[in-house]
């Protein structure tokens, strides 16, 4: 600022000024190293983040529905919060802040970082600050509190708003609570009941009706709904660091050697979103277990063996039990892997030459899925079809679909 001119500002207008500026006593805690979409920080008046903005001890950085930001912090983290969300710094104290962010090495007993997350979520890979004192490093959410001991993790508070995630069904959001998971280093959740670790490759729920913490066997869905880690090159151009990068669309994970898509579904082809990611995107199989798929499709399915009973079937109405190893082609399955088609055997009848040893493709129709569940040790699938009426189309075309009543087909599924 021209300090010559000030003479000449209205005595009013000036302390309007200063009213709106950063305090003067609000210390720096990063900068902004990419930014998509309207990010602000919440200040005494709402500033817009461009890439290369100080972020500030006390700000809040929110970001809108489509957009999303990433931050390198003094000590060397970095930080790329999803879109809809609202993250504060608290606290930050870092001793070797003149120092360039990426030559942080050494943190002082007076270091601190205190963050909290409000709504939404981020994906972080903590810097110094933390590793050799658990008590410097804290996340506040509204169940508790996150501690590092070095680590990458991500964590996803739901209010009422994740309902958009892969695998949900429409009008059935996830259950509201805070979301972990960690791809390296070990993560620790603290509150009343206790202090829980959660390792490299453990994913966990805090649910927040009951604030109690729960291990999840697998990826959540609202893990899979686009983000990536891809390595590029930060603002002081060293190519050894890794941001953190959303991809431009959610829900759309770009191939390696591919551009990444705008919101509009164009491809950007900024040159940084062409670099093959550094760390694996996982997803999850039609078995329930974690898959890597960074090479941006997933893999092909395999055969499934599929048994069911049903207490009436056919056209002489008797018990009948079938299984059938089916290939993808024959079994149809659900957002959550549950089987809502298969092959299999038909009843015999033994007055009609026609409807002797056939086998039939048998779909869910109007029956409604209920008491569906998976078993990660066996890997078996089961559940049951009730109420309504079962699609059943013999390998002749003719069409036996049978009303189910007051029966229901249980079916079971494995390797």
């Amino acid at each position: 600022m021209n300090t010559s001119r000030l003479s000449v500002f209205p005595a009013a207008t000036l302390l309007l000024a200063l009213l709106l500026a950063a305090p003067s006593h609000a210390k720096q805690a990063g900068s902004v190293i990419f930014v998509k979409g309207a990010v602000m920080v919440e200040r005494a008046a709402p500033v817009s983040l461009a890439k290369g903005d100080d972020v500030l001890v006390d700000d809040t950085i929110s970001t809108a529905v489509a957009a999303r930001t990433q931050l390198l912090m003094l000590d060397g983290a970095k930080i790329a919060i999803r879109p809809n969300s609202r993250l504060k710094i608290e606290e930050y104290a870092y001793a070797q802040a003149a120092a360039a962010s990426t030559q942080a090495e050494i943190a002082t007993v007076s270091d601190r970082s205190v963050m909290s997350l409000i709504k939404g979520g981020f994906r972080t890979i903590t810097g110094v600050i933390g590793k050799a004192d658990e008590t410097a490093y804290e996340v506040r959410t509204p169940v508790g509190v996150l501690g590092i001991r070095g680590t990458d993790y991500t964590a996803v508070l739901c209010l009422a708003d994740c309902d958009l995630a892969p695998g949900v069904r429409p009008g059935e959001p996830l259950e509201d609570g805070l979301y972990l998971g960690v791809m390296a280093g070990t993560i620790f959740f603290r509150n009343e009941f206790g202090e829980f670790d959660i390792r490299a490759g453990e994913y966990a729920f805090v649910s927040m009706a009951d604030r109690t913490l729960r291990q999840l066997s697998t990826a959540p869905a609202i893990f899979l709904d686009g983000y990536d880690v891809s390595p590029g090159e930060d603002t002081a151009g060293s190519s050894d660091n890794v941001p953190l990068r959303f991809d431009g669309r959610l829900g759309i994970r770009r191939e390696p050697g591919k551009p990444a898509l705008d919101d509009d579904g164009s491809e950007n082809n900024n040159q940084d979103g062409r670099e093959s990611p550094a760390m694996p995107v996982l997803g999850t199989d039609a078995d329930g277990n974690v898959i890597d798929i960074t090479p941006g499709a997933l893999p092909q399915r395999g055969n499934r063996t599929i048994g069911f009973s049903l207490g009436s079937l056919g056209p002489l109405g008797t018990g009948f039990v079938g299984v059938q190893d089916n290939s993808p082609g024959e079994y149809q399955t659900d957002s959550f892997n549950n089987f809502t088609g298969f092959a299999s055997g038909y009843p015999a009848d033994p007055n009609n030459i026609v409807l002797i040893s056939r086998f039939g493709q048998y779909g869910i129709g109007t029956s409604a899925l209920s008491e569906s569940g998976f078993d990660a040790l066996t890997v078996l699938r089961w559940g049951r079809w009730s109420g309504g009426t079962v699609d059943i189309t013999l390998a002749n075309g003719a069409d036996v679909s049978q009303d189910l009543g007051n029966q229901s087909l249980h079916w079971v599924s494995g390797p």
